[in-house]
């Protein structure tokens, strides 16, 4: 893991949960946590081109599900924020059992059209 990652872990648990409501809005809030990350790091982390991170860092485009999962998993802002808009206020709190059941559907329905 990069130390430059995890040096800059902020704890980003949102009090009320306000989805957005836009891809716009999106990629204005990914670029909001991952600013403070190089270009480099974030493609790591998301296993994607240094373009694709850009282009996030800049809002002008949301990563894929499957690249802020990646980035999740290697940055903790990322993680933190991902795990409140599922609804995670506080560390200790599980993921509620309506999200987990509503990204399971999606992701089947996700399998299905790639044909997996």
């Amino acid at each position: 893991m990069n130390m430059s990652i995890c040096s800059t872990d902020r704890n980003i648990f949102p009090k009320k949960i306000i989805l957005p409501t836009s891809e716009i809005e999106m990629a204005q809030e990914v670029a909001a946590v991952i600013l403070p990350f190089s270009r480099g790091d974030v493609a790591r982390a998301a296993k994607r081109s240094k373009d694709a991170a850009k282009t996030w860092k800049a809002g002008q485009h949301a990563p894929s599900l499957l690249a802020t999962l990646s980035m999740a998993q290697d940055i903790p802002a990322v993680r933190n924020w991902l795990l409140g808009m599922l609804g995670v206020t506080d560390q200790n709190d599980p993921i509620p059992d309506r999200v987990s059941e509503a990204v399971m559907e999606a992701l089947k329905i996700l399998a299905k059209k790639d044909g997996g």
